[in-house]
């Protein structure tokens, strides 16, 4: 990562991981970007939520897929575990549409429990 990112990363309190859950052909990229930011080490306390926009989008999977493509959930035989923190770091999804304005309040007050300024 760049040192500029780093410095302004030792002020961050909280991630918010926007993904477009309607472009699966993006989910290999936003896999490896985010995994980038889970291992930097100015980040490793910090509470990740990851916001699915798009979900009003026909073409948009559904939470349990965006996990698994994200490497948040292990799927099992009979269903699929919830990743919900790493390394102690908590860590949620929240499904969302911008456009519609749904969504992403929820995913945004979920991070407000875990920020102390």
């Amino acid at each position: 990562m760049q040192k500029d990112l780093k410095t302004h990363f030792q002020a961050t309190h909280g991630v918010v991981y926007l993904v477009d859950a309607a472009d699966t052909l993006r989910f290999e990229e936003s896999k490896k970007e985010l995994d980038k930011l889970l291992v930097a080490p100015e980040l490793a306390k910090v509470p990740f939520v990851i916001l699915g926009n798009k979900m009003d989008k026909k073409e948009a999977v559904q939470e349990e897929d965006l996990r698994f493509a994200l490497g948040l959930a292990k799927k099992g035989i009979s269903s699929t575990e919830k990743i919900n923190e790493i390394d102690g770091r908590p860590i949620e999804v929240f499904m969302c549409s911008l456009a519609n304005k749904t969504g992403y309040i929820d995913g945004i007050r979920w991070l407000s429990k875990f920020i102390k300024l």
